[in-house]
């Protein structure tokens, strides 16, 4: 039976140790180079243009009753919130709930009853531009 010397051992071991770390460093460059999350710029503008309105319209709730019925973070008016939500298929909701208004309000700017606040260009502005523009700098 052939028995292996010494520099024939430490051949084999260098040679696993080396097979190891290449796999090793395989599976660490594999890992490293997986893709980054894609994000999604369409979904994070209309976020940031959802959340401008709300600035817009409330403040982020801090002036909840408007000057025309308005109520809530969206100020939308009742009847005005009714006829939405119809739209919506949306029939629990409700128009004294903050989190409602939000999910009515983000149902609205994504089909099409974004020119129902009048506050949709102002936003879409602020955040394309990042700084605040007064009401008259909009016509």
């Amino acid at each position: 039976m052939y028995e292996p010397d010494m520099h024939e051992k430490h051949k084999i071991v260098f040679f696993t140790f080396y097979l190891v770390f290449i796999i090793a460093m395989f599976l660490l460059v594999a890992h490293i180079a997986e893709p980054a999350v894609e994000i999604d710029h369409k979904e994070a503008h209309h976020q940031a243009v959802l959340s401008e309105i709300l600035f817009l319209e409330s403040t982020h709730g801090k002036n909840l009753h408007g000057e025309h019925g308005e109520y809530g973070v969206a100020q939308f008016k009742y009847e005005s919130f009714e006829w939405l939500k119809g739209k919506a298929n949306m029939p629990w909701l409700e128009w004294t709930d903050h989190g409602d208004q939000v999910a009515l309000l983000d149902w609205c700017l994504r089909n099409g009853y974004r020119s129902h606040w009048t506050t949709a260009e102002r936003a879409e502005i602020n955040v394309l531009t990042r700084k605040y523009l007064p009401p008259k700098a909009i016509k």
